[in-house]
């Protein structure tokens, strides 16, 4: 069953960093016309995603790839790690669009739409596996 979640997790992650690549091509021209108090409001969530990344590339990814091929963890711990950046690669994306939303004056849903696919991809994988 958690590996259907975490299958169900990776689909809508999928699908959340495919929007963001769009929004980012073709919704980010006007980021830097926003007027200086928008641009700052949106750079706290850039930063702060930024640091998410940082985190997860850091503490998670590179050492349980490093620890599981020299031995020194199990498949277990490194399932357990990856799922781990798998959940921080999606609040990275959220945080992201969450940015875009802001910086573009669009209205602030795109999060929420985020943690809308994130959930029902979820249920799909969890019930898939069922």
């Amino acid at each position: 069953m958690i590996e259907g979640l975490l299958t169900g997790l990776r689909i809508g992650g999928i699908a959340i960093f495919a929007w963001l690549a769009w929004r980012i091509l073709f919704e980010s021209f006007d980021f830097t016309k926003a007027p200086k108090h928008v641009r700052d409001s949106a750079w706290r969530y850039h930063r702060v995603s930024i640091l998410v990344m940082c985190f997860v590339m850091c503490c998670l990814a590179s050492p349980a790839n490093i620890m599981l091929a020299n031995g020194l963890i199990s498949l277990d711990v490194n399932f357990a790690m990856m799922s781990g950046v798998t959940i921080g690669a999606c609040i990275y994306a959220i945080l992201k669009h969450h940015g875009l939303d802001i910086a573009t004056g669009k209205r602030p849903v795109h999060w929420f739409a985020c943690l809308l696919i994130m959930t029902l991809s979820a249920l799909y994988g969890t019930g898939r596996a069922l």
